[in-house]
């Protein structure tokens, strides 16, 4: 059977503008469009078109994606990585695309003041400790097959006043590994000149209560070497109701003196957005879009990293694969309890309302779980309506399970909605104890298997 190849080309690429058309074996696709409201133009290098239309060819078992374009050899590097651990992990549900491009753009990558900027890390020992335990989750689930070295990426803890409050991870030189294709027929560019300075710093900000108090903690400075925000972007058009809170967030970006940029993607509306592997990749195509104008981005983590220690995991903890040569994407959070967060937030009221603004057209589960984690904090209230969404929490999923964990045992004030949702938190675990150890012994008798994954 012939293999199946997906083809990227670009099809636009004016100031505020751009667009790329798939093709499967010569059939034209939906396109891919990307608009902001800046004047620049977007990158030489493809990398964030080539992100949001990998999942694409996975989910459709392709065997190969070629991009008609440039790309950067990091890029090349970590969306191979990206495909390989999703194939693993997924059992098969999607394959392990291979990528090739017409140029291979070398040398291309943040200056060397982009390190020095962000400060040297000083490692505290709870925080190492849950760092090494992320990455080796997401070093796990590489197949044997893949030449991963341990210099391609690599997790840093820093120590901040909230000890192990946040993971960022920063794109690292490496060999690249011997099974990436590179097609004979690519051109390989001299290497780029890097430029003298550190690159300006853009931060995607959701308006969720994750994102902001990662944003609320690089304005007050709580990481040590926090970077300078230059920017917000807001993504449009990545799920439902996500234009809320328009007029809330220019606000409190106007308060701040932080330019603010809209990206508007056409990801939900034409079905691009994968169920499996989510809207990472399309936010970072919104991020690699403005690659002209910044060389780093700061995204927050999407949930706790104590999910990862439940079944049924969320999906691969990847440091970081989204990053290019010429995008050094920093990941933040996913150590901090929501009510701390919530604590952290409100000191900026501006803030607190977009959170607020933002998150009435969210799910329910996270609508519940971001109001109760202000009840927590002291900076809201519980009403009769609290207790009722709280019985209500999905608590199978294991990123809304975590949470409300996290909640609860941060929650120091008499409630009775603590005591609800620490009484339906004990029914979870009583039956997840029952359903683990069914499974157990279900594998150990041959008639099943422990885990899904």
């Amino acid at each position: 059977m012939p293999e199946t190849t997906f083809h990227l080309e670009l099809t636009d690429a004016r100031p505020g503008v751009w667009e790329a058309g798939l093709c499967r074996d010569g059939k034209p696709l939906r396109p891919m469009r990307l608009q902001w409201d800046a004047g620049t133009a977007p990158p030489r290098s493809l990398d964030g078109l080539a992100m949001a239309a990998l999942p694409v060819a996975m989910r459709s078992g392709a065997g190969r994606l070629s991009v008609h374009g440039p790309i950067t050899r990091g890029a090349l590097w970590r969306m191979t990585d990206y495909a390989r651990v999703w194939n693993q992990w997924s059992r098969g549900a999607v394959a392990a695309t291979a990528i090739e491009a017409d140029e291979i753009l070398e040398g291309i990558r943040p200056s060397a003041g982009d390190r020095a900027a962000t400060g040297a890390p000083t490692i505290d020992t709870e925080g190492a400790a849950l760092g090494e335990a992320a990455n080796a989750f997401a070093t796990a689930t590489v197949p044997a097959t893949v030449s991963t070295p341990t210099s391609a990426y690599s997790i840093e803890t820093l120590h901040t006043s909230t000890p192990a409050s946040s993971i960022e991870t920063l794109p690292a030189p490496a060999p690249a590994p011997a099974t990436v294709h590179t097609p004979a027929s690519a051109n390989v560019s001299a290497p780029a000149t890097p430029p003298a300075s550190a690159p300006a710093t853009v931060l995607a900000w959701s308006g969720s209560l994750a994102s902001t108090h990662t944003l609320v903690r690089m304005i007050e400075e709580r990481a040590a070497g926090a970077p300078k925000i230059d920017a917000l972007m807001r993504i449009v058009g990545l799920r439902d109701g996500d234009g809320a809170g328009a007029g809330e967030m220019r606000e409190a970006a106007a308060l701040l003196g932080i330019r603010l940029h809209v990206m508007t993607v056409n990801a939900l509306a034409e079905g691009w957005v994968d169920p499996l592997m989510g809207r990472g990749p399309w936010v970072a195509a919104a991020i690699h879009a403005l690659g002209g104008e910044y060389g780093r981005a700061i995204v927050s983590r999407g949930g706790l990293l104590a999910a990862h220690r439940l079944f049924p995991r969320p999906g691969p903890c990847l440091p970081d694969l989204f990053s290019g040569d010429g995008m050094a994407i920093l990941i933040d959070g996913g150590f901090v309890a929501p009510p701390r967060q919530a604590a952290d937030v409100a000191r900026h009221p501006a803030l607190a309302k977009v959170v607020r603004a933002t998150i009435r057209h969210r799910r329910r589960d996270e609508r519940t779980l971001t109001k109760l984690a202000f009840a927590a904090a002291g900076r809201g209230r519980a009403g009769p309506g609290a207790a009722w969404a709280a019985m209500a929490l999905s608590m199978g999923d294991a990123s809304v399970s975590a949470e409300a964990r996290a909640t609860v045992e941060h929650w120091r004030a008499r409630s009775p909605v603590k005591w609800i949702l620490a009484t339906r938190m004990w029914f979870n675990r009583g039956t997840v104890f029952a359903r683990d150890h069914w499974r157990w012994a279900a594998a150990a008798m041959g008639i099943g298997k422990v885990h899904p994954r």
